[in-house]
């Protein structure tokens, strides 16, 4: 690993454990990003609620997660889960007045906090470092899914049957 890839590493890990969750008491990261996943897909779809399997889709979750952290986000009184008329094997997912207050008082400390974290670069900075953080983001999501054919291609050749 070069200096370059050390520093990248130590720096996600410093991200990692500032956990933006602790400028909003009461939730921890994953709850967090289910309110805004929820938010998102309720708005996006124009209806009141959302079925279980959308979220899934939307977060890139595995569905038991997600089950988990909406069971959670409903002991809370943020949620209310129901049984989709349409389509008894579906449920559907609204928010609660209770989880829209809430997902809107987040979303605006979560605002507020990072407008002062960015507030010491420029806009032309800004739009640098994102464009390098995509282009960052893509080459690993490339580089992980060539490995993962690579892998899958060496199984299929040690087939033992």
């Amino acid at each position: 690993m070069n200096k370059y890839q050390r520093e990248f590493m130590n720096n996600m890990h410093g991200f990692k454990r500032m956990r933006l969750a602790s400028v909003v008491p009461g939730f921890n990261s994953g709850e967090l990003m289910m309110m805004r996943v929820i938010h998102d897909c309720i708005e996006e779809s124009g209806k009141d609620s959302i079925r279980v399997s959308d979220i899934a889709c939307h977060a890139c979750f595995p569905m038991p997660a997600v089950s988990r952290s909406l069971g959670d986000l409903e002991k809370r009184g943020l949620i209310m889960r129901s049984m989709d008329p349409g389509d008894r094997r579906n449920t559907l997912v609204s928010m609660t007045p209770e989880g829209e207050k809430a997902e809107e008082d987040t979303f605006n400390t979560i605002t507020e906090f990072m407008d002062e974290v960015f507030s010491v670069f420029s806009d032309d900075e800004m739009e640098r470092f994102i464009d390098m953080q995509e282009r960052l983001m893509k080459s690993f999501e490339d580089e992980i899914r060539k490995r993962k054919d690579e892998i899958r291609n060496d199984r299929k050749g040690n087939d033992c049957r």
